[in-house]
This record gives structure tokens, sequence and C-alpha cells, in this order.
């Protein structure tokens, strides 16, 4: 377990604070980190980088944060693709997409058309799925990472007052 949150540590936290004592805004690295974590689980493969440049461009955030926390949160993705599109066929009341490897074998190679229409309808409806999880999501981690990093800060800012000589 030690070696475990040390790995965590190294990899997440220590380069998270650093940017805060880089003088980041605290507000502006938990939306940086918000953004980050709910693009890591949108349901399109190979999308994730194209929209984390997004954000990062239409917000002005740190590119690092963003990626940091989008690449370590990605494996969501795999975990929550298909809870997604079961999601989005319950939203529309659509048919259950066939999810055996038997299956989507079988409708690629008996009609490979029927495949694109039908992959790319559960794709759309798990993107709606997505957007209804994710307007909660990312306020939900935006307000508790900014309530961490300023707690960060003021604790930086006492330690720092009463040793001024560090």
């Amino acid at each position: 377990m030690e070696k475990r949150s040390n790995w965590f540590r190294r990899k997440l936290v220590d380069p998270l604070f650093n940017l805060l004592k880089q003088g980041v805004e605290p507000s502006r690295l938990a939306l940086a980190v918000s953004l980050g974590f709910t693009l890591a689980f949108f349901p399109v493969f190979g999308a994730h980088s194209l929209l984390c440049l997004g954000v990062i461009w239409a917000f002005r955030l740190n590119p690092g944060a963003v990626f940091l926390v989008n690449n370590l949160a990605y494996p969501l993705l795999f975990v929550l693709y298909l809870p997604q599109i079961r999601m989005g066929e319950w939203l529309f009341n659509a048919e259950p997409f066939p999810f055996s490897v038997e299956q989507v074998v079988s409708l690629v190679s008996n009609s490979p058309l029927e495949a694109i229409k039908t992959l790319w309808d559960a794709t759309m409806r798990a993107i709606v799925a997505w957007s209804v999880i994710a307007v909660f999501t990312a306020p939900t981690v935006y307000f508790i990472m900014r309530a961490v990093f300023v707690r960060f800060i003021k604790k930086a800012d006492n330690t720092s007052l009463q040793n001024p000589g560090l």
C-alpha cells in the first residue's frame, strides 16, 4: 500500500501542488483538474487530446495540469464506456446494443453499413449520457479541488510565516 501511495503522490499530488507553489491560482488549477478528469471518460476513443486542447485554449488553462489528470483518469473510460452506452439507451428508450465480441464481429462482417450506423447511434447516445454525468461531475470535482488547493495555499503561507528563513 505504501508503494501505491508514493506513486500517487509522485505522479499526481506533487506536480499539482508544485503548480500552486509556482503561482497558479487555486481556482484555475481546480478548473483544469475538473475538466481534465471529466474529459477522461468521454465515450469516444481518441478524442480526448483534442478535447483537452480545446478546453485549454478556451479557458486558458495550464496544459500540464489538464493532460496530467486526463491521462491518469483515462482508465475510467474503460470502466464507464458500457454504462454510458446503457445509460444512453435508457435515456432514449433505444434497443440495447449487442456488446459481445461475436455479435460485433458478426454485425461488421454481415452488414458493415449497419454496423457503422449502430455504432454511431450507440456512441451518440453515450455522448448524451456523458453530458448528463459531466454536468454533475465537473462542478463537484471543481469545488472539492478548489477547497483542497486553497487549504494547501493557506497552510503553505502559515508555514512560511512561521519559518521566514526557509
